[in-house]
């Protein structure tokens, strides 16, 4: 089967990128050929990356990928990527399949003809398919997103510390999240850790930011968290080095996995209570390192982390003013008391994360690669059948 990806490329370290590489190289161990149409990030002439094709983006629009596919003789095209980055060159008479995020309620009416033209439809999680299905569409079974579990895994948690230049003694909340709209909820979630201090006398906690913390020309549309941090804190300046950022460096180019892996572990607690996600893959990371999360119960992390981590009651609706379409705010009040109940409650933490930890290591890479595979070989056959019926390629 020839598959191409329709997406970031290969070589990005972003998520899509992440979930991209992981899905190809499984797709490739498994007998596909694949290769990558880089809408973004390569834009003169084809090249090959880890023996990926990769197709660039000549027209810098997303319809070139028909002229990429024609080319590359593929079955099927996979987007992995929003869709509403491509809504507009979605194409009937093409095999696509839709690999997106749905992180909102309802689905957002302009993206529903988008996904009605798709093939298929492969939801990211249960909260996807029923945002999908309430909107008139059927969906495939859902493939949440995989973690390597030979790097991310449980380690020593003082010698990550130290990795880091942490203190041992340290309680450490980490929040991995891009630093780029409103979604995130980063001032939210740095005012709540300015509460907690106030609500838990002589603590020793501290939150470590992973992101870049800063609103510049390299992040137009990013907040300035170290500037918000000195208001939350204003008259009490013992407590400025209670929020760590990496160094801007650092946070730029990014670090490997297995450094990241190593952050995971020095960690306590993972928060990332945002407005809403499409899957969360901090959430699976921290959790294969036996890392337990603090999430709000909406959206993809509230099945992730139910029963397994701090569910976080739903505030008031908020509307997403891109899609038009609503997400949650988390409830600041309650978001505290979680942050407060995971530093009081080792035994808790150890149990979450323990719990955590199994779930993750059924989201091994090579399960889920087994899962698009399966995925695949059955839609191709349906499109093969459909193509005898009709005599018409696609």
């Amino acid at each position: 089967m020839r598959i191409l990806l329709w997406t970031v490329p290969p070589w990005s370290e972003t998520g899509y990128g992440v979930v991209a590489n992981h899905v190809a190289n499984g797709l490739r161990k498994r007998g596909h050929d694949v290769a990558f149409f880089c809408f973004c990030g390569l834009h003169f002439h084809d090249i090959e990356w880890d023996g990926f094709k990769c197709y660039p983006n000549l027209t810098d629009t997303h319809s070139w990928v028909y002229q990429c596919a024609e080319d590359y003789k593929a079955d099927i095209i996979l987007l992995i990527f929003d869709l509403w980055v491509a809504k507009e060159h979605i194409r009937e008479d093409y095999p696509i399949l839709i690999y997106s995020p749905v992180d909102h309620q309802p689905l957002a009416p302009w993206l529903v003809e988008p996904a009605r033209k798709c093939k298929w439809i492969v939801p990211m999680c249960k909260f996807g398919k029923e945002r999908y299905n309430e909107a008139g569409l059927d969906t495939l079974k859902p493939i949440y997103h995989g973690v390597d579990t030979k790097i991310y895994k449980p380690m020593d948690k003082e010698d990550c510390k130290q990795e880091f230049g942490l203190d041992s003694s340290g309680f450490y909340f980490l929040t991995v999240a891009v630093n780029k709209g409103d979604r995130k909820n980063l001032p939210g979630m740095l005012r709540a850790f300015r509460m907690f201090l106030d609500e838990v006398p002589d603590n020793n906690a501290q939150l470590v930011y992973w992101g870049y913390p800063y609103f510049d020309g390299i992040n137009p549309s990013g907040f300035d968290l170290p500037r918000i941090w000195d208001l939350l804190i204003k008259g009490r300046p013992e407590l400025k080095s209670r929020f760590l950022t990496m160094p801007q460096m650092t946070s730029i180019k990014g670090i490997t996995p297995q450094k990241m892996a190593k952050l995971y572990n020095a960690a306590d607690a993972l928060l990332l209570a945002t407005y809403g996600e499409g899957f969360g893959l901090p959430i699976i990371e921290a959790g294969a390192c036996k890392v337990p999360s603090i999430v709000q119960n909406f959206s993809a992390p509230a099945e992730l982390v139910k029963g397994r981590g701090w569910l976080v009651e739903p505030g008031d609706w908020y509307c997403q003013q891109y899609l038009s379409t609503w997400q949650r705010i988390p409830r600041l009040e309650n978001l505290v008391h979680c942050m407060v109940d995971a530093y009081n409650n080792e035994e808790k933490r150890k149990l979450y994360g323990n719990k955590m930890y199994k779930f993750s290591r059924t989201l091994d890479w090579n399960n889920i690669c087994n899962q698009w595979d399966t995925t695949l070989r059955q839609v191709i056959k349906f499109a093969s059948l459909a193509t005898k019926q009709g005599g018409k390629k696609y």
